[in-house]
């Protein structure tokens, strides 16, 4: 992961890892700094939330779907989408769903309730 950081003809790098400590999650940050390409870690081990060099935390947690207008089946998507850590901002939770082809905020912030939602995208 380090090495496809490095290079800037990329746009993202994704990897999927059970743990990583801070030393390896400093040397990715680095990375990302000198290159510019935006890396996502997937922790597959949500038992231990260790110390991480990151710019931001996020925790996504899949909620149970809502039938639309008492029909039957299965209802659009729902995630709990939570910042725990950012630089130079604020943590906030959001519960979306993926409908009409796009997302949707079901609820307002718990921590930015003041903050035009407009002002909540991340990226």
């Amino acid at each position: 992961m380090e090495e496809a950081l490095k290079c800037d003809g990329l746009a993202a790098v994704i990897a999927e890892l059970p743990e990583i400590g801070f030393t390896q999650s400093r040397r990715l940050q680095l990375a990302v700094e000198q290159s510019k390409v935006t890396g996502f870690i997937l922790r597959t081990s949500s038992r231990s939330v260790g110390t991480t060099a990151s710019a931001a935390r996020w925790q996504i947690t899949p909620l149970p779907s809502a039938m639309e207008n008492d029909m039957p089946g299965v209802g659009y998507p729902r995630w709990q989408i939570e910042l725990l850590k950012v630089r130079n901002g604020r943590n906030g939770v959001w519960k979306m769903e993926w409908s009409e082809g796009r997302y949707t905020i079901l609820q307002e912030p718990s921590s930015n309730k003041n903050v035009p939602v407009h002002q909540l995208k991340a990226g």
